[in-house]
């Protein structure tokens, strides 16, 4: 929205609307009463199109494809400061350094992507395959299946080592990593039980060719690519199937 020049306010105070609640601190005000009232409309759009096949002639409503919570509004609502640049990614490692492991919550959406970048790092990751509950600096946190747990020993890095990857990692892909200071976990399995296991670093293969379009396997790529940044292991092995084979 700022790229395109929106006008957007920050949330004054906590409100409820349509049965969601929004926080101020979390939730932002978007005016339709602006000179850029099109593109908010756009945005913010509902219109629901039946053909699977319709592109490219109309907006995108992004408010949709981001999944984002929104509320539509017919009476005025305060606003608070106006927000004119992006606030940049706060991704760390919070606890600090910890002596047992860090946790990473693999519903968030760049968790893909730092999973691997760990794994170019030569990192040892494990992915648990029921639920538990940690005890974290920040209190007591649920992690589902498919959380990712970095055990410190085990490593071929050092202590000191795994700590500044998973620092780096966090910053560059915006997620939080947790430390925790025990392998007892405050419900569920532990750190060391047989349902947490070796995740194993994937060797990419990206083939296609006769009835597969060339928007489904560029969506793919884009997605291998450009948002895991499988580059290095992207293997692009281009098809072509004559018909009398």
């Amino acid at each position: 929205m700022l790229q395109h020049h929106i006008n957007v306010y920050e949330l004054s105070d906590n409100t409820t609307h349509d049965g969601k609640t929004f926080e101020k601190g979390k939730a932002y005000v978007v005016p339709s009463a602006q000179p850029n009232f099109l593109l908010v409309h756009s945005i913010f759009e509902e219109n629901v199109l039946k053909d699977s096949i319709f592109y490219d002639n109309t907006g995108w409503s992004i408010i949709h494809a981001y999944g984002l919570k929104y509320a539509k509004l017919n009476v005025a609502i305060a606003k608070g400061n106006q927000v004119t640049a992006l606030i940049p990614g706060k991704g760390a490692v919070e606890g600090g350094k910890s002596p047992y492991a860090y946790l990473i919550n693999y519903s968030d959406y760049n968790a893909s992507k730092a999973l691997y970048q760990l794994q170019l790092k030569n990192v040892l990751v494990k992915t648990a395959f029921k639920g538990f509950s940690a005890n974290t600096p920040s209190g007591k946190r649920a992690f589902g299946n498919g959380s990712l747990v970095v055990p410190v020993v085990g490593q071929t890095l050092s202590a000191d080592s795994l700590y500044s990857a998973l620092q780096t990692v966090a910053a560059e892909t915006n997620i939080n990593i947790l430390s925790v200071t025990s392998g007892f976990s405050a419900e569920g399995i532990d750190l060391g039980s047989s349902n947490i296991k070796a995740v194993r670093k994937p060797e990419v293969a990206l083939a296609f060719g006769q009835g597969v379009t060339s928007s489904e396997a560029g969506q793919v790529w884009f997605l291998l690519n450009q948002q895991l940044n499988l580059l290095r292991l992207l293997k692009l092995i281009w098809l072509v199937f004559q018909e009398h084979l």
